[in-house]
């Protein structure tokens, strides 16, 4: 069924069920608590395309809070739905959005089990990049007020609302900590380029690439193929893609990948999106993911120039790692060999779209996010609500300084080039347990967005 066939049916089904709806309400028997216009039309929303439909509450109680009533109305094993109300906008995103930061809260070993911040990633053009913050550098005070267990959260808080702040950062000398500098940093705006590096690893044994993507961005696709392209012509024969940080985005940037890397023909299936018995189940070759871009569309054909010949794709994962980057993973399985290193996934294992009232005369001006369809690979394999767990489990935070991006040393990296071929690794040691702004932005990022 072609998507604008298929939106039609879904648009046609909600208003008979709105119809339906007000003209059975009066047969409702016993006290019954009217909702709101707005409450309605969530629950009405809900009833039609919600993946757990079958299991909403019959008479959900009102609240003058769309989302605290979303929330209400949510499956237990649903972390992801959403809902955009313009009135009442978000006020806190991500150190990542306004600075271009991410990072780790961590007790360190190595200098007496303080608790530090260590920098994770520093954006090219974001604020904190432009301060001089690097990869591994360590904080331990925001605006002041020192890192402890007990105000770990407060932190957070301070650096996702975009006030500005000033980290004070320090270094382990001789077993203890040593500040170094206060660092301020203004929110900035600036525009992610996904692909922060391309390089390859030379051995004796062969060539290995290494990309490190951090946001399935279609706007950037054709930067995408042309670091792939130039991995091709350094005869690379194995690929370290690296993910650890992803947070998802266009499942046409993830076909794209995967049409690229893997030996698979343009009308291979590339997913399966299960539905509630009203929508029931769409099947998308590689060619059909490419067709949705939202920006600029590739042929199978097109592609064929930056086509790869690979040995072994090696995906580097953590909890950060979610949505479109676990159905590259999960889905080029039935095609080739996916090695997987790292920590397990976020298990963002479904998919949703945007839902607006679509009257001739509109009553409500929320956008609805309801997880919809399940995801499934060419060989059925899908329900992974719990993570896709690596084949070799390893955590970057068990070797502490963090190593730059790319670095031969970075555990990680260091475990796939063994991998590889013509290296040999560290011994795996045990991580340590940190929260990650990478973690909490991925979890608040958007699930895939299908298009209707």
């Amino acid at each position: 069924m072609k998507d604008h066939q298929y939106s039609h049916f879904w648009s046609l089904l909600l208003l008979f069920w709105i119809l339906g709806a007000l003209s059975c309400r009066k047969e409702e028997t016993g006290p019954l608590t009217p909702l709101s216009e707005g409450n309605q039309w969530i629950l009405d929303s809900m009833r039609v395309y919600y993946y757990w439909n079958d299991q909403l509450p019959a008479r959900p109680a009102p609240d003058p809070d769309a989302r605290q009533f979303l929330s209400g109305l949510l499956h237990p094993a649903d972390r992801f739905s959403y809902l955009l109300d313009p009135d009442h906008p978000l006020t806190a995103y991500s150190s990542f959005a306004y600075y271009g930061l991410e990072y780790a809260f961590t007790q360190v070993k190595e200098a007496g089990d303080r608790w530090v911040g260590i920098v994770t990633l520093a954006v090219p053009g974001g604020s904190a990049a432009a301060q001089g913050l690097k990869r591994g550098d360590m904080f331990t005070a925001v605006n002041g007020r020192e890192l402890t267990p007990s105000s770990a959260d407060a932190l957070h808080q301070l650096l996702k609302e975009g006030k500005g702040v000033t980290l004070k950062t320090v270094r382990i000398e001789n077993g203890t900590l040593q500040e170094v500098a206060g660092i301020m940093l203004p929110p900035t705006h600036f525009t992610e380029q996904p692909v922060y590096l391309a390089k390859v690893f030379t051995t004796e044994a062969s060539n290995t690439g290494y990309l490190f993507y951090n946001y399935f961005d279609g706007r950037f696709d054709q930067q995408l193929l042309d670091s792939l392209y130039k991995l091709k012509q350094a005869g690379i024969r194995n690929l370290i893609l690296d993910l650890r940080y992803n947070p998802g985005g266009d499942v046409s940037s993830a076909a794209l990948i995967g049409a690229v890397v893997a030996p698979v023909q343009a009308d291979e299936q590339f997913v399966t999106y299960k539905a509630n018995r009203n929508g029931g189940i769409i099947q998308n070759t590689f060619q059909d993911a490419l067709d949705d871009a939202p920006y600029q569309r590739y042929t199978f054909d097109a592609l064929l120039p930056y086509r790869l010949n690979l040995e072994k794709l090696i995906i580097l994962t953590t909890a950060s790692t979610a949505s479109a980057a676990e159905l590259l993973v999960n889905n080029l399985s039935p095609y080739m060999t996916v090695i997987q290193i790292g920590g397990k996934t976020m298990g963002k294992d479904m998919a949703s779209f945007a839902i607006s009232d679509q009257r001739p005369a509109p009553k409500v001006n929320y956008t609805l996010y309801p997880l919809v369809f399940k995801l499934y690979n060419a060989a059925g394999k899908g329900d992974y609500s719990a993570g896709l767990t690596p084949g070799i489990l390893a955590d970057e935070f068990s070797r502490l300084p963090l190593r730059a991006l790319g670095d031969e040393n970075d555990v990680l990296i260091e475990q796939a080039l063994e991998k590889a071929g013509g290296r040999i690794a560290g011994k795996v040691l045990p991580g340590r347990p940190s929260f990650t702004s990478s973690e909490a932005r991925s979890r608040f990022f958007p699930p895939i967005i299908k298009k209707r």
